[in-house]
């Protein structure tokens, strides 16, 4: 089955400071954007659809809930789902997303969850969100999740610190019920800029890891996904998908309202496809990527040759 896929940014407040986070530079940003916009834009895609609503933290926008159902009533064919750290703040201190929460949100069919976990103890992952206690939060929200029957996935940023403990942090997400974990590429963006001499991986070196997890992904006990490899393995393994989706069936919309064909590229405007508020919505979800001989070639990787600042 073929699917079209949308990321969404609802928000750029985060409870956390993450020091690898790519979106740093947009905390004070406000989203231009109006949830109309968003149903309008959503209905312009006639095939089967998953959105997935971003941040910062998705779980922070105050209209979330409202959204999601009238997504749900007028795309009933829409799976929904959250990129999120599971954290969220009650009566003025951290706490994981309750139960009622996420029943809430289940119901009018939010049904997947991205959860971000960075190690399998809570030194190394507090030492990444700057937020003492954050992984206990996000391990009690992951049992949540589970526990309510959410397809709960774990995105898992590759630093300097944990790509020696990839297996352990696999076999505890899948101790947890965890469906999924999907490597990250540590982008030298944001907050990672900042901290890149003590966080930051080659591309060697995250190729080297992240091919030897997906050669022996069957010993393992979830699955693996694979993100920025095209070459070893699509981003979105779903229908008949091969080489980078970018811009095939796959869209990311930022704060500003801009449309990009993935998350890798939505700093650099220049990749922009259009604007979600403009009338002419049809034109940018048909707008394709040139691909030529660069199909197997990851749309960052690309992008990075045309950078004129390679510091990283």
């Amino acid at each position: 089955m073929e699917l079209f896929e949308v990321q969404l940014e609802l928000e750029s407040a985060c409870f956390l400071n993450c020091i690898h986070c790519s979106s740093q530079a947009m905390r004070r940003s406000t989203r231009t954007y109006s949830d109309e916009d968003v149903l309008r834009f959503l209905c312009y895609i006639p095939l089967p659809l998953e959105v997935f609503f971003t941040g910062g933290e998705p779980l922070l926008y105050p209209g979330l809930l409202a959204l999601c159902s009238e997504v749900h009533e007028q795309r009933p064919d829409c799976e929904m789902g959250i990129l999120t750290s599971g954290i969220v703040s009650e009566h003025g201190a951290l706490s994981p997303v309750s139960s009622v929460t996420l029943e809430s949100l289940h119901r009018v069919g939010v049904n997947i969850a991205y959860v971000s976990l960075y190690s399998d103890t809570p030194a190394w992952h507090d030492e990444m969100t700057n937020k003492p206690g954050s992984f206990n939060f996000t391990v009690r929200a992951i049992q949540n999740m589970v526990q309510l029957g959410m397809d709960t996935r774990i995105n898992l940023v590759i630093t300097r610190q944990n790509v020696h403990r990839l297996p352990e942090i696999i076999r505890f997400a899948s101790e947890l019920g965890v469906g999924e974990v999907r490597p990250l590429k540590l982008v030298c963006h944001g907050s990672a800029a900042a901290h890149w001499a003590h966080i930051g991986l080659s591309d060697a070196d995250y190729a080297q890891a992240v091919v030897e997890l997906y050669q022996h992904r069957q010993n393992l006990p979830t699955r693996i996904t694979v993100s920025s490899m095209p070459r070893l393995a699509p981003c979105r393994p779903v229908g008949r998908s091969e080489g980078c989706q970018a811009g095939k069936r796959l869209l990311y919309v930022a704060l500003s309202g801009e449309v990009y064909p993935c998350a890798c590229v939505k700093n650099n405007r220049a990749a922009s496809l259009g604007n979600i508020r403009e009338p002419a919505l049809e034109s940018i979800v048909n707008k394709s990527v040139p691909w030529g001989k660069t199909r197997f070639r990851c749309l960052r990787e690309m992008e990075n040759e045309t950078m004129e600042n390679q510091e990283c």
